[in-house]
């Protein structure tokens, strides 16, 4: 069995994941619109936890594994978030905040329930003056923060089965601009945006064990979408939407998720996982407006795999963990397609000239978003291969229920670090 279970988790991980644009979107650029892992633990394991039991942090992950828990079970912990560089190269400062507070617990052998607070995407976003197509420059920036609440309940209708729903209300907060500056002309397009919206969701887990030392986890958590206005000002021109009949509509796609754990022996947990994110489930309103061809479009989906491992070391009145995960992500980089050329630059209105009365504003939205997408740099057309990252941890845990943990993610995007504590009672 132990040798089956790791060529499926080895199969999990060279599977090919698909290189998709995570934010194509010209103004949003780098923001990455999955959820991190904000949990100490999870951390560890490079986030593949859902096939994993006897844990509160399921709470998010998977609520099927709340009926799973020995004893209630508080947890919480810090997140610090490192200084790094995007593929595109947008800068990343650091940022420290909360990470994850959870508290869950049986209320039977049948039910149990479980309550959750975490900070999964917290970024600030810098974007350089870069030299664009026909000698445009852009620079801009994007702060956003999302925080989510949420409440999840658990039954274990037989004695190997256990299912769970959740139910979260997600908040995404964004403060940010772009500037565009023509090569020639006086012609400057100034976008902005800042606000917050809030979005309920919902999720459902799975967990069977298939044997003592072999359980197996399906959990499907919903998307959200969230609606921020843009404003664009071009020439001058009153500030207009940007984004035409509405707000613009920002995307958290839905992920629907497999894994398997594998206690080999007393001491040793093995964990897989392959992760379905529906980033297809993201538009923007770029995709159709670009002169010349076709700009910006999203794969329908993309796999990204998981795995941890874990090693427990008993000792007389304590004992230690030492964990290590490695975790896939889909490709930075937009795929585009359309004109190999270079779109020309679409004909923008005069500087409105002086009057006693109000200047009268051209349609700008269609002709803001053409003068961004005509300025767009090429990138190479197919496929993009994905990254990695690496992740290490370790909790210290004593006889009476007290546990420290500590997780260190690297990436080249930038790293982070996670400590906090749990306990049991």
């Amino acid at each position: 069995m132990p040798r089956t279970t790791a060529l499926v988790v080895a199969s999990l991980w060279t599977v090919t994941f698909t290189g998709v644009a995570e934010a194509q979107d010209v103004f949003y650029r780098s923001w990455r619109w999955v959820k991190e892992t904000s949990a100490a633990r999870a951390a560890g394991l490079g986030g593949a936890m859902t096939a994993v039991p006897d844990d509160a942090s399921g709470a998010e992950s998977n609520p099927a594994a709340l009926t799973t828990l020995v004893k209630s079970e508080l947890l919480g912990n810090v997140l610090n978030r490192r200084d790094g560089r995007t593929a595109e190269g947008d800068a990343l400062r650091a940022r420290t905040g909360m990470g994850f507070l959870g508290l869950g617990g049986r209320l039977s052998s049948r039910w149990a329930v479980g309550v959750y607070l975490v900070e999964p995407q917290a970024v600030r976003l810098e974007s350089g003056s870069s030299l664009l197509r026909e000698g445009s420059t852009g620079a801009g920036r994007v702060e956003g923060t999302l925080t989510e609440a949420g409440a999840s309940a658990a039954w274990r209708p037989v004695s190997r089965l256990h299912v769970g729903v959740r139910l979260a209300a997600t908040r995404l907060t964004l403060d940010g601009s772009y500037r565009l500056q023509p090569a020639s002309g006086s012609s400057v397009l100034d976008v902005q945006t800042e606000g917050g919206a809030t979005n309920v969701t919902a999720g459902i887990g799975i967990l069977y064990e298939a044997s003592p030392r072999v359980r197996i986890g399906l959990a499907r958590l919903g998307g959200a979408r969230f609606e921020i206005p843009r404003t664009a000002r071009l020439n001058g021109v009153p500030e207009q939407a940007l984004d035409g009949d509405g707000p613009s509509s920002a995307r958290q796609p839905s992920v629907v998720s497999g894994g398997l754990a594998l206690l080999a022996g007393t001491r040793v947990l093995l964990t897989g996982q392959l992760d379905y994110v529906r980033y297809g489930e993201i538009q923007t309103p770029f995709a159709s407006l670009a002169p010349g061809g076709s700009l910006p479009r999203f794969a329908v989906f993309a796999w990204e795999p998981r795995v941890g491992i874990e090693l427990s070391l008993p000792f007389s009145s304590m004992s230690l963990q030492l964990r290590a995960g490695l975790s896939g992500r889909s490709a930075a980089g937009a795929e585009r397609g359309g004109a190999t050329g270079a779109a020309p630059l679409p004909t923008t209105p005069p500087l409105p000239s002086p009057s006693p009365s109000p200047p009268i504003a051209p349609a700008p939205t269609r002709t803001a978003l053409q003068q961004i997408t005509a300025v767009l740099p090429e990138a190479p057309r197919g496929t993009q291969t994905g990254s990695l990252r690496a992740a290490v941890g370790g909790s210290l845990v004593t006889a009476k229920g007290w546990r420290l943990d500590l997780a260190v993610r690297f990436g080249a995007e930038g790293g982070s670090v996670l400590a906090g504590t749990a306990i049991r009672f």
